[in-house]
């Protein structure tokens, strides 16, 4: 698993997404009312396949940390330091993992994975509180010799890069990407075929209304979705800011792809002059995005599939 890779090869904490992740907050791209009982009983499935075997998975981590440790006693700050980065490092290659095994099977059930990513997401989140659960524990053994401080701080750092990753892995998971790989081309995704979206296309068809950018989101683009609401362009405001927070060089046309594809409805005025501008702030972007060829990857996404 992770035992052969070596700890300078390891992410520092420091490159992945900071901020406290609320799960209740991520918006899995459609209200789940939207989606029939078969979709849930697909999605259900899917995240059954994709993360069976993950107390086996923290047991082998648990070990490998364990082992670690037994090379470093007594423990030092850069030590502890290290444990808890071969931690994160551990998750993250997990959710990576079977991110790609969740769009694999989305591909071979040919669904969208919108749809169905939401149980994955919300199983996966258990690697997380594991990992939470074993620095209280670390917390409370070095609270004994007065080292608790040394612990809970690259714990936390820990925590945060491993909910960034899940962060991370579901925003490329709503494009068929994981990692740096396409698994599931979105050309190839299956037709869009619920009443809400049939009725927005068609709406779309006699005039709805139209996106209007300057830098190649024309009038021909229609934001084919449901109607746009005050809550939608939260909601898209969020989501976006976090997907910019990787994709700092992304231009108006691909953020509103990214949304077409979370299935998040904004009007033209809206994305515009509040869910644009807003988003970017929340990735701490200048509110307009600069002139000039932009690069495919952001500098937080290389620093975070980085190989050594």
């Amino acid at each position: 698993m992770c035992l052969s890779r070596r700890i300078h090869d390891r992410p520092k904490l420091g490159l992945v997404i900071e901020g406290t992740f609320n799960p209740a907050k991520l918006n899995y791209g459609r209200d789940s009312r939207t989606v029939d009982s078969d979709k849930h009983h697909v999605a259900a499935e899917i995240a059954e396949a994709v993360t069976g075997g993950l107390d086996d998975e923290w047991h082998l981590i648990a070990v490998e940390l364990r082992n670690f440790r037994a090379q470093y006693s007594p423990a030092t700050g850069a030590s502890i330091y290290k444990e808890f980065v071969i931690a994160a490092d551990c998750i993250l290659l997990s959710i990576k993992r079977r991110f790609t095994r969740f769009l694999e099977i989305c591909r071979d059930r040919y669904v969208r994975p919108y749809e169905v990513i939401e149980p994955t997401v919300n199983a996966l989140l258990g690697l997380i509180q594991q990992l939470r659960g074993y620095g209280q524990m670390r917390i409370a053994d070095a609270a004994a010799f007065g080292l608790d401080k040394l612990v809970s701080a690259p714990h936390e750092q820990a925590i945060k890069a491993a909910e960034g990753s899940l962060t991370q892995a579901y925003l490329l998971a709503l494009q068929g990407i994981a990692g740096s790989t396409v698994i599931f081309e979105q050309a190839e995704w299956p037709p869009k075929a619920t009443a809400n979206v049939q009725e927005a296309e068609e709406t779309a068809e006699t005039g709805h209304e139209r996106i209007n950018a300057s830098d190649g989101a024309s009038g021909s683009d229609t934001f084919d979705q449901p109607t746009p609401t005050a809550g939608s362009h939260r909601k898209a405001t969020q989501l976006l800011g976090r997907w910019l927070k990787y994709n700092e060089h992304a231009t108006k046309r691909e953020a509103l792809d990214f949304l077409r594809n979370a299935q998040i409805p904004v009007s033209a005025t809206g994305f515009n002059q509040r869910v644009w501008p807003e988003a970017r702030k929340l990735a701490d972007l200048s509110e307009k995005a600069p002139p000039g060829q932009k690069p495919r990857w952001s500098e937080a996404t290389k620093s975070v599939f980085k190989k050594a």
